[in-house]
């Protein structure tokens, strides 16, 4: 619907903003030109990469769909909501027999990944650096949870079990029927997503360093989607901020990080010439630079008034007799198992939340904790606990 305006305010507001020639694009340009262009840091929802400001090409780190590993433990950690997927689907339509192929088609695959699961495959072909040592229990956790799944779904197919929610989690999740596996799955996401953050931790924490980045003065974009379309855009629902925190040793002031969901993705232009990534390094840098000096013109307006000072939120305790949590609560021991799958409901009910946000910040922490030295980290929901699995007498 066309809407009616005044050609004469028209003017008066692009005078300030919305136009390229307005007070508030020269000031950005101000800003600039007043700088030293220096280190830019942009990290989007894969890729991370430093722009020197020298007019070189950056360098540029993958960390997550193109490095080894992380489809294969993702196809593990999902298997848990797949399966209360079809239970759903059951529930809203028993008579359907969508239900019941979805759950062959994943029964087949698994029997099909039981057997590809092998030592050699997480040891010689995947490889993955942060889980030397832990090859051998994530066959065992990986044969379990396949056997562990197949097997439920085969005994709802056969009609030999109320496919219900409350039978998944007695039987399943929780496993704290009679009769039921010796391991909750629940256990099992939480170690697969913890192998996950140790790895993405571990290669970014030990780039960033590598880089010897002047942390104080350096310029730091998070840019496009990562995870669901709601999630991550503020520095309590983004790990990604906790993770170039702790990496920078806390010399990264909070001030000079931008989250900037609707900015473009970390790639060069296809038709960029010899300099591909100029005008995308340029595009960052006038992002940047035009939300800094925004932000620091308020604080020469309202000198006299209270000046806003970023505080991370903590979540409080909670225990069995807990209802509801507003923030992730803390876990006390890689053992808090009530504490982690409490976590892993939050950030799937919470939109806000990057779904590993559940074990990003504990990960993260016990790394630095050990000197970006993986082998020392406990793995929740895997050490210390015998998967009855390939490795085992029992399986």
């Amino acid at each position: 619907m066309a809407v009616t305006q005044s050609p004469e305010f028209v003017q008066l507001f692009k005078t300030y903003t919305a136009d390229s020639d307005s007070i508030g694009s020269h000031l950005t340009q101000a800003a600039e030109i007043g700088n030293v262009p220096g280190e830019l840091l942009v990290v989007s929802g894969t890729d991370i990469a430093v722009f020197s400001g020298d007019n070189h090409p950056p360098v540029v780190e993958s960390f997550r769909l193109s490095t080894r590993g992380f489809v294969e433990m993702a196809a593990i950690s999902h298997l848990g909501p797949a399966v209360a997927a079809l239970v759903r689907m059951r529930e809203l339509d028993p008579e359907s027999a969508t239900w019941r192929a979805d759950a062959r088609r994943l029964a087949d695959q698994l029997r099909v990944v039981k057997e590809a699961n092998t030592l050699a495959l997480w040891r010689d072909t995947l490889a993955v650096d942060a889980w030397a040592g832990f090859e051998t229990e994530i066959v065992d956790l990986v044969d379990y949870a396949c056997t562990m799944t197949s097997d439920y779904l085969q005994t709802a197919l056969a009609d030999r079990s109320p496919f219900t929610f409350d039978h998944l989690r007695d039987h399943y999740l929780e496993a704290t029927a009679s009769g039921a596996p010796p391991v909750p799955f629940n256990h099992v996401m939480i170690a697969t997503f913890c192998l996950t953050a140790l790895d993405i931790s571990t290669r970014m924490i030990q780039w960033l360093r590598a880089q010897a980045l002047p942390w104080e003065q350096l310029k730091v974009l998070i840019v496009g989607q990562s995870g669901r379309p709601t999630a991550g855009l503020t520095w309590s629902s983004n790990n990604m901020c906790h993770l170039l925190s702790r990496a920078s040793e806390g010399r990264l002031p909070s001030e000079r990080l931008y989250i900037v969901p609707h900015a473009p993705d970390l790639a060069p232009a296809s038709d960029g010439g010899d300099d591909p990534w100029h005008d995308i390094e340029q595009h960052y840098r006038t992002i940047w630079y035009n939300t800094y000096a925004n932000v620091r013109l308020a604080s020469r307006m309202f000198e006299t008034y209270p000046r806003y000072a970023f505080t991370p939120r903590a979540g409080a305790a909670i225990n069995r007799a807990t209802e509801t949590v507003s923030e992730l609560p803390p876990v006390t021991s890689p053992l808090d198992m009530f504490a982690f799958v409490s976590r892993l409901r939050f950030v799937l009910e919470d939109p806000r939340q990057l779904i590993s946000n559940c074990v990003a910040d504990y990960v993260i922490d016990r790394l630095c904790e050990h000197d970006c030295r993986p082998e020392l980290v406990e793995i929740p929901g895997l050490s210390n606990i015998a998967y009855p699995g390939k490795h085992d007498p029992r399986g």
